[in-house]
């Protein structure tokens, strides 16, 4: 069964578009995993958090120069 892309005009068949978007959604569940056990290591509840911290501390180091 192969895929019926249409070359000239750019395009791509149904199927192959349904696995590229399952594809897409596996790997941005994976990429939220990722990011919600780097939160739970660093201590940080979200990205916004850690962010915030980031930021708190360059002012930090800017204010003591």
């Amino acid at each position: 069964m192969g895929c019926e892309h249409d070359n000239k005009k750019r395009t791509i068949c149904v199927y192959c578009y349904q696995q590229l978007r399952a594809e897409h959604t596996r790997y941005k569940r994976a990429l939220e995993k990722i990011k919600n056990i780097g939160n739970q290591l660093t201590g940080y509840d979200s990205d916004w958090d850690r962010d915030r911290a980031v930021d708190t501390a360059e002012e930090a180091l800017k204010s003591k120069e």
